[in-house]
Formats: C-alpha cells, structure tokens, sequence
C-alpha cells in the first residue's frame, strides 16, 4: 500500500495533527534555507534545521503511532475544569467516561474548555495512567478534541 492509502485510514483529528507537525516542520526547512543562501552565519541556520528535523521525526513518529493503531479513543463529558489563578485559563479537566472519573492535566492551556461539553482523547496505549482516591490521573496524550453539538447532529433537526 502507498503511504497516501495508510494516511486515508487514520481519523481527521489526527491527520490535522500529523500535517500541522510536517508543515512546521517545511516552513522552518524553507525559512533555514532562505537564510542559507543569503548568506547568514551558520549559527542562525543550523537551529532552524534542528527544529525542521524535530518536526519531521515528531510528524513521522505521530504518523507511525496511527497508522498502526496504538493509540486509544476516551471519549467523555467534561465534569469540571480547573483555572489558573492569574489569567483563567484552563490548566485541567475532570473527564466523566465509561463510569470512570478521569482528571487530564492540559497540555496547552485552553480558555474555551467548559463543563458540560464532551470531549474526546486520543491516548497512547502505553501511556501511563495514574490512580489516585479513585480517579483517574493521566498527564499526557496525543490529541484532545472538542466535540460540540450541532444543530445538525441533533435528531429531529429540519
């Protein structure tokens, strides 16, 4: 199978990640070059290239995860959401999922998170996963996704 085929087979959420990971990857590539050939010292081209190989092998290590399929989808409604203090930004949820209360420490601080709304985890099988006075702790994953409702997806809609 050409790797096209095996890109088509991984979730769109995923597939966004994979190509935001290559393009970063391309853009600081193209960026070292054009630095390259006008000239500059090798001390500014060479950090643009160590961050160009980071991308790539981070896309391709992302890439050979879904393609095999070794990674799990937790799928839950979002309980609570811890703020930080000085700009109330989300630092962590409380996930409700299979009967299970899961507590997911955020990567990236996301002021749009909200009780209520459901969300969906994609974690790798060898995450570590951590329990603590009956919860759940997990402090990474791959991919968090928000899945709002629409009015489309709600039966009964015209």
């Amino acid at each position: 199978m050409r790797i096209q085929d095996h890109f088509k087979r991984i979730p769109a959420p995923l597939q966004r990640q994979i190509l935001r990971r290559g393009l970063m990857g391309c853009a600081f590539f193209l960026l070292s070059l054009i630095f390259l050939l006008l000239g500059y010292d090798a001390m500014l081209v060479l950090p643009g290239f160590g961050f160009m190989l980071f991308c790539m092998g981070s896309a391709m290590r992302l890439f050979y995860i879904a393609d095999g399929n070794r990674y799990v989808i937790v799928e839950g409604i979002c309980t609570e959401v811890t703020k930080s203090m000085l700009f109330q930004r989300a630092k962590a949820v409380t996930l409700e999922a299979g009967g299970k209360t899961l507590r997911v420490q955020l990567k990236q601080y996301k002021r749009s998170c909200k009780a209520g709304t459901s969300l969906r985890l994609y974690i790798q099988e060898n995450t570590k996963v951590y329990e603590r006075d009956g919860a759940l702790f997990l402090y990474d994953y791959v991919l968090m996704e928000q899945n709002l409702p629409s009015i489309i997806d709600e039966p009964g809609a015209p």
